[in-house]
């Protein structure tokens, strides 16, 4: 659920849309282990954003028109929050919101699936399957250039602490390869 607001954040800040990526950023920051009275304000502000926004001339795209579908994914992703339980430590759920700690796992992650997949092209013979795992490791290898064309937004950003948050996405990184890389020594 957070990576999908995440994601929409990034989206509305792509398309210049700052004030709304700014109302998105603070749901993910409201999520809690519960739906609570100010979440669904949050969620009904939003909603009213969008309307008073659709109704003017300022965002072309949104829209009488796309109105609705916008709304349906406020409602969606809304209904579908996984709520975070109570006894987690407030320091552990922060990093896990942490759109900076998301972006460095998923690059982590990517990386690891490439490298098993190179790992089992080395050992395979079938032409088929060959095929299977290059097609794999192409979109394993697009996806990873997204991860890091969303962090070179980060780093030309416009939005005000966008230098600090590059510096702490080029800190976890090298932190998470280094673990990673130790790990995957040990296991051979």
């Amino acid at each position: 659920m957070i990576n999908d607001l995440i994601k929409i954040s990034d989206a509305l800040d792509e398309k210049g849309l700052k004030k709304e990526a700014d109302f998105v950023d603070e749901l993910i920051k409201m999520s809690s282990s519960k739906r609570t009275a100010a979440v669904q304000k949050f969620i009904d502000d939003l909603k009213k954003s969008f309307l008073d926004v659709s109704q003017s001339s300022i965002f072309p795209a949104i829209n009488k028109k796309s109105l609705p579908e916008i709304l349906k994914v406020i409602d969606i992703l809304s209904e579908n929050i996984n709520y975070l339980d109570p006894s987690i430590p407030a320091e552990s759920v922060k990093k896990l919101q942490d759109p900076i700690n998301t972006l460095v796992e998923n690059i982590v992650a990517l990386e690891e699936g490439i490298e098993d997949v190179d790992d089992e092209l080395k050992n395979e013979k079938d032409s088929a399957k060959i095929s299977r795992l290059n097609n794999e490791k192409t979109s394993l290898n697009d996806s990873l250039k997204q991860q890091f064309d969303q962090a070179k937004r980060i780093r030309d950003g416009q939005r005000a602490g966008d230098k600090e948050r590059f510096q702490e996405f080029i800190k976890l990184l090298d932190e998470k390869k280094r673990k990673r890389i130790s790990e995957r020594y040990n296991k051979r």
